[in-house]
């Protein structure tokens, strides 16, 4: 190669870089506004490199198509949806559920800067990290056109992330961070977390009542993580491996359903001091305790494992009434002890006994 062509390749280099810029989407809410029709960002260009950051401010509605002409997907890296003023104005990207869409660079932020909730309808790729942060209670944001990649996905901030319709296939963990949310949001048997891995130190929540589950790899390994909270709404689900490494609640209605079933996790480590409370809401006498199973007998957990166990009722107004130890049915169920706390719990080969303090 001459040296004039290597001087022009890296020059080349050098005035792509150079134009790698903030673009403002302008257009409306028609869906007729393509992402790479220049005019739809003010007669700038339109975003599609590793280092480009596409803003979306809503005062307006806006919805921009990504599926027609040209380039697909369309590369961006950073996306900010609002103004961080109050709007009523709803964002979307992508005119329908799982149309082409876009290429996410490793390293990305998604940010949802005010309460509005917004759509991401286009079919996302995750080259690598990304995350999505929502600066405000009720910055919720709705994927529906399927997630894929080999990228993680981590949530973090108060609004709620909706995983909806379209399965996801991306590999990497997700990982809901410092109080992020997650709600999953589709018929039985839509898989939206894989085998990744899972590590709720957020909320994870199911959506369309009872009976809607399935949604998470049957072997995606899930980390219990300090402050977490998962609320199965009375979903059936399986999981991995379960390992805790902080204080975690597991919220369950008083209802007849299947449960949530982790595998055995008796060879996993667990933090020492850190509690699972399952914590059973809206009591009434002839309801039915929620199941957690871990393993399929009862050697799915060790005692010491048992011990880091609770049962707490709450009653209808939300107040908590009695705490019970834990033990493992012959099925690997979880289940409370007969008596409240006031007992010890002694485990000889395998079985839980009772013993009165003194």
């Amino acid at each position: 190669m001459s040296r004039f062509c290597t001087v022009a390749i890296v020059a080349l280099f050098v005035a792509q870089a150079a134009f790698a810029v903030d673009y403002t989407y302008t257009g409306g809410f028609s869906g007729s506004d393509l992402w790479n029709n220049p005019a739809s960002w003010g007669g700038v260009g339109f975003p599609n490199s590793a280092s480009d950051t596409a803003y979306f401010e809503g005062r307006l509605a806006q919805k921009v198509g990504t599926e027609a002409g040209g380039q697909n997907p369309f590369m961006v890296s950073n996306i900010t949806l609002g103004n961080g003023l109050a709007r009523a104005a709803i964002i979307t990207l992508g005119t329908y559920a799982g149309c082409p869409g876009l290429e996410i660079a490793a390293g990305a932020t998604i940010l949802k800067r005010d309460a509005t909730a917004d759509v991401i309808n286009c079919a996302i790729s995750l080259d690598g990290a990304t995350t999505v942060t929502s600066a405000t209670t009720g910055g919720n944001l709705t994927f529906r056109g399927g997630i894929t990649g080999l990228g993680s996905f981590t949530k973090t901030g108060p609004g709620y992330v909706t995983f909806d319709v379209t399965p996801n296939t991306y590999t990497g963990l997700t990982y809901l961070a410092n109080g992020g949310r997650l709600y999953l949001n589709g018929s039985s048997g839509t898989q939206f977390i894989g085998t990744g891995g899972l590590k709720i130190a957020g909320r994870l929540q199911y959506g369309n009542g009872a009976g809607y589950g399935d949604h998470i790899a049957d072997t995606c390994p899930v980390e219990l993580a300090a402050g977490g909270e998962f609320v199965p709404s009375g979903a059936a689900e399986t999981v991995g491996v379960a390992t805790l490494t902080g204080n975690f609640t597991l919220w369950g209605a008083y209802v007849t359903d299947a449960g949530v079933h982790f595998a055995n996790s008796s060879a996993a480590t667990w933090t020492p001091g850190a509690m699972i409370t399952l914590t059973a809401y809206a009591k009434t006498i002839d309801q039915v305790m929620p199941k957690y199973y871990f393993g399929t007998d009862n050697t799915g957990l060790t005692a010491a494992q048992l011990a880091q166990i609770q049962f707490v009722d709450e009653d209808a107004s939300g107040n908590l009434t009695t705490t019970y130890g834990a033990m493992l049915a012959p099925d690997g169920q979880v289940v409370p002890v007969p008596e409240p706390m006031t007992i010890s719990l002694l485990v000889v080969g395998g079985l839980a006994l009772l013993r009165r303090k003194a």
